[in-house]
């Protein structure tokens, strides 16, 4: 019979430092803070280090682990740019038993740390490849990150992924061996305690989409698509939620929102008629095990991580990035077939309670005790 693995570390108690240089709405930033209160729960001393001009816009911080605020003088700022964050947090990181990483900007902090506490171990959780943060980018910034990326990716620092597929792409491209701990969905968040079920749609047919800035998010990929299936059906209408300043369509319905919290944002999930995620490349695509935790059918991308757990004609249609004819179509399928909506739905509930917040810090918490053991 196998000990429970808390048992085998003789409930080890870790100190952890989860450094971050801001708080962006982002899906990484959710799994971090995820991932620390989670971990403060299973009994761990958790930190989070943030500069002090961070804002909490969208996020609710933990209130169960020790925030610690950084300054960082404006005037140092102006002078020194990211340098004098990546400095402030490097000299406050305090002793301790790992610094978590949670993309490879803060591996710096941590490295500056180790100069004042050698025994800090540093660990990345890597949830993408952040070449894809260079499209668009000027060729300077494109450069700098492409030489410090590599160079994180490249070094001996242990290194956790959020998917199969990331895990495989770190080996290839990098020879670099990488433990898998999936993401998870926060349920009593995004469902509200209520049991998730798909309504099918009786006055408009609401297309959702969580739309950023960034060009590789594909938001004019779906606007291709919905503007295609909008010229042969009046009741489609496209339901964007961000809070980016984008260029939007004109020529047919579209309703912008700006959700305050995860709350809202599962609402919106729940309400839609169909989720869309157009992204080219996702190190795990977890907007779209959110919607099907909430019941919500989905179209999605081949984006890259989400393979570890869309299959396509069975919990979700699948087509490849940067086709919008492709989605398009997909898009209609749906609208014009009820039943394989309603079929979809009901898998993709099945499927994301496979994928829970809770058995993704479970998993960690191993992982950790195993690599400082």
């Amino acid at each position: 019979m196998k000990n429970d693995h808390r048992e085998i570390f003789r409930y080890s108690t870790l100190k952890i430092v989860f450094p971050l240089t801001d708080l962006p709405m982002s899906g990484g930033l959710r799994v971090a803070l995820q991932h620390a209160s989670g971990l403060a729960k299973l009994g761990h001393q958790v930190t989070l280090l943030l500069p002090s001009y961070a804002g909490q816009d969208y996020f609710s911080l933990p209130d169960n682990v020790e925030l610690m605020p950084v300054h960082v003088g404006n005037s140092t700022r102006r002078f020194l740019g990211n340098l004098a964050t990546v400095l402030a947090l490097g000299q406050a990181i305090p002793a301790c038993d790992v610094v978590l990483a949670n993309s490879w900007q803060p591996v710096y902090p941590a490295l500056i740390s180790q100069r004042r506490h050698p025994g800090n171990r540093i660990v990345l959780l890597l949830q993408g490849l952040d070449s894809s943060i260079n499209v668009g980018r000027a060729w300077p910034v494109r450069l700098r990150n492409h030489v410090m990326f590599e160079h994180i990716y490249r070094s001996p620092i242990p290194k956790i992924v959020v998917s199969s597929w990331l895990q495989r792409a770190l080996k290839e491209r990098y020879k670099q061996v990488a433990t898998c701990v999936p993401n998870g969905v926060d349920y009593s968040v995004f469902t509200g305690g209520h049991a998730p079920r798909w309504i099918p749609p009786k006055e408009s047919y609401d297309v959702l989409c969580l739309a950023r800035i960034h060009k590789w998010k594909g938001f004019q990929d779906i606007v291709s698509a919905v503007r295609g299936v909008a010229a042969s059906n009046s009741q489609v209408r496209l339901i964007v939620a961000t809070r980016d300043r984008l260029d939007l369509p004109s020529d047919f319905p579209v309703v912008v929102v700006s959700p305050q919290n995860d709350a809202e944002l599962g609402r919106l999930y729940q309400s839609c008629s169909v989720f869309v995620f157009p992204s080219w490349q996702e190190g795990f695509g977890l907007p779209v095990l959110e919607a099907m935790a909430c019941g919500a059918p989905v179209v999605t991308t081949a984006c890259g991580g989400v393979s570890d757990f869309v299959h396509h004609g069975e919990n979700c249609l699948v087509v490849p990035p940067r086709q919008p004819e492709r989605l398009a179509h997909a898009i209609n399928c749906l609208c014009r077939d009820p039943v394989l909506a309603q079929r979809l739905a009901t898998k993709g509930i099945e499927t994301a309670r496979e994928f829970s917040a809770t058995r993704s810090v479970q998993r960690l918490e191993r992982v950790l005790l195993e690599m400082i053991r």
